[in-house]
C-alpha cells in the first residue's frame, strides 16, 4: 500500500511538471563551451548543439536546450547571432543589448520558437542599442497564449509569426514591425507602453483591433498601411495617439474601432483613412483631431462622430458607398466628393448637428440624408443644418434625397434647395411628397418642421 501511494505521488508530480508548474530555469546562450564568456554565433536546437550554460558567467560545460514543460527562459546576450533549427519551446526570450550606438546587439533568425507558458514574453534588457545597432528577431513565433514584449530597449520583428492571442506592448523602447506578419493578423494589439512602429509595405500590417494608450507610429519615409480588421462583438477602444511618419489607416471587419483619448493624432504628413466595413468611431475630446488633414474615403461601413469636431477642417471626404454618421454632433471639412450611393446620417434625435463642407461635388450616385431634423420652410435653420461654402451645381442638388423621419413621415421629393446665407449655403429638402401636402396642408408644415421645442 505504501509503495502504491509513493508511485501515485510520483506520477502526480510528473503530470504537474508536464503541465508547466515546474519553476522556470534560465539558460544562457554560450558557444564557448566551458570557457568563461557568454554569447557568440551558433545554432539553437533541441538535440544536437550544446550551446547553453546554466550559469551567467559561462564558465561551466555547456549543454543542450532543456525545455521540460516548455518553461525555460532563453537568455541571449549582446553580440550574439542565434540560428534556430527546427522548432524549440520557450517561455521567455531575454535579449541583452549594449548602450553604445553602432554596437551589434543580437540576431535571432531561422526556425520556429513556440512560445509556451501562461505569459509568453520577449524581453529586451539594458539600454537600447542605438539606431545603428542590429537587434533583429526574425525567427517565426508560434503559441496559443498571446505574446508580451517588455523591457527597456528596441527590437526589430521580422518573422512570419502565427501565434494566437493578444499582443501586449509593455516596453519603454520601440518595437519595429518589419514584416506583414510581424504581428499575426488575428491578434488584438494592446499598446500599453512603448512605441510600435510600422514599416511601409505594399499590403501593410493587420491588427485585430487596437487598444492601449501608447503612441503608434510609422517608420522610415512614411506611407505604412495599418489594417484594423476584427469581428469582435464588442467595441475596441484605443486612447493613445498616432504620430511620426504617416500611417494610412484602413478600417475593415464588422467591429467598432474607437479612437479616443485627449491627444491629437498627428502624423508628419497627411495620411489616408479608408472605412470599408464596420464602424470607425471618433471619440477624442471635442476639438481634438482624431483625423488630421487627411484624404478620407468611405466605401462601406460607417465613420461615426462620438464628439464634436473630430476631423481637421482641411480634410477631404470621398463618399463612395459608406455612411458618414454625425450622431448628433457637428463637424467641418474641406471638399466632399460623391462618387457612389452613400448616406449622410444626422443621427440621434437628441443632437443638434451642423455639417459644413467647403464644397460638394459629384461624379456618380445619390446622397441620402437620413435623420435630418432641420427646417425647409420658410428659410432653413432648425436643429440640423447641412451647409456648404460654395454653391453646388444643379446636378449635385438633384441627386440629394432627404429620407422620411418621424417628423416628416411622408418624405420628400428628390432633390435639394440651396438657401443663401451669405457666407454659406444651407441645403434643405425641396417639398414633401404631394400626398403629404394633401394630408397635412401646407400651413401645418412649418410647426411640424421642429421636432423639439
Amino acid at each position: 500500500m505504501k509503495m502504491h501511494k509513493l508511485m501515485t505521488l510520483a506520477a502526480a508530480l510528473t503530470v504537474s511538471a508536464m503541465a508547466g508548474n515546474t519553476p522556470a530555469a534560465t539558460l544562457y546562450w554560450d558557444t564557448n563551451g566551458a570557457t568563461a564568456g557568454v554569447g557568440g554565433t551558433g545554432t539553437w536546437d533541441t538535440s544536437t548543439t550544446a550551446n547553453w550554460s546554466t550559469v551567467a558567467a559561462g564558465n561551466v560545460t555547456t549543454g543542450l536546450w532543456n525545455q521540460v514543460g516548455g518553461q525555460d527562459i532563453a537568455y541571449i546576450p549582446n553580440v550574439s547571432t542565434v540560428t534556430v533549427s527546427g522548432t524549440v519551446n520557450a517561455n521567455q526570450v531575454q535579449l541583452e543589448g549594449a548602450a553604445a550606438i553602432g554596437v551589434t546587439d543580437f540576431t535571432v533568425q531561422g526556425g520556429t520558437i513556440n512560445m509556451t507558458g501562461a505569459s509568453p514574453t520577449i524581453m529586451r534588457l539594458n539600454a537600447p542599442g542605438g539606431l545603428n545597432g542590429t537587434r533583429t528577431f526574425s525567427s517565426n513565433l508560434t503559441g496559443s497564449n498571446g505574446l508580451t514584449y517588455s523591457g527597456n530597449g528596441d527590437i526589430d520583428i521580422a518573422g512570419n509569426n502565427s501565434y494566437t492571442g493578444t499582443t501586449v506592448l509593455n516596453m519603454t523602447g520601440r518595437l519595429d514591425l518589419l514584416s506583414v506578419n510581424a504581428i499575426p493578423a488575428t491578434s488584438l494589439v494592446n499598446a500599453a507602453i512603448g512605441i510600435p512602429r510600422i514599416r511601409p509595405g505594399a499590403s501593410g500590417i493587420t491588427f485585430a483591433g487596437l487598444t492601449g494608450t501608447a503612441s503608434v507610429q510609422g517608420q522610415g519615409g512614411g506611407g505604412a498601411i495599418l489594417n484594423l480588421d476584427s469581428s469582435s462583438a464588442s467595441p475596441i477602444s484605443y486612447t493613445g495617439a498616432f504620430g511620426g511618419p504617416r500611417i494610412n489607416i484602413v478600417k475593415k471587419g464588422s467591429y467598432t474601432q474607437v479612437l479616443g483619448g485627449t491627444g491629437a493624432n498627428a502624423f508628419s504628413a497627411a495620411p489616408t483613412v479608408s472605412v470599408q466595413a464596420g464602424t470607425l468611431a471618433l471619440a477624442k475630446t471635442a476639438g481634438v483631431d482624431a483625423i488630421q488633414d487627411a484624404a478620407i474615403t468611405l466605401t462601406g461601413g460607417s465613420l461615426r462622430l462620438d464628439a464634436n469636431n473630430q476631423i481637421n477642417n482641411s480634410a477631404d471626404m470621398t463618399l463612395s458607398g459608406g455612411t458618414f454618421n454625425l450622431n448628433g454632433k457637428s463637424e467641418t471639412l474641406d471638399v466632399a466628393s460623391l462618387t457612389a450611393n452613400s448616406i449622410l446620417d444626422f443621427g440621434t434625435l437628441a443632437g443638434n448637428s451642423t455639417l459644413l463642407f467647403s464644397s460638394l461635388t459629384r461624379t456618380g450616385g445619390i446622397l441620402t440624408v437620413a435623420n435630418w431634423d432641420g427646417m425647409f420652410l420658410p428659410g432653413g435653420g432648425g436643429n440640423d443644418q447641412f451647409r456648404v461654402t460654395s454653391l453646388p451645381s444643379m446636378t449635385v442638388l438633384s441627386n440629394i434625397q432627404f429620407s422620411p423621419t418621424a417628423v416628416y413621415p411622408v418624405g420628400f421629393l428628390p432633390g435639394a434647395r440651396a438657401i443663401n446665407f451669405g457666407t454659406y449655403f444651407e441645403l434643405v429638402p425641396t417639398i414633401p411628397e404631394p400626398a403629404g401636402l394633401a394630408i397635412l396642408g401646407l400651413g401645418a408644415l412649418i410647426p411640424l418642421a421642429r421636432r423639439r421645442k
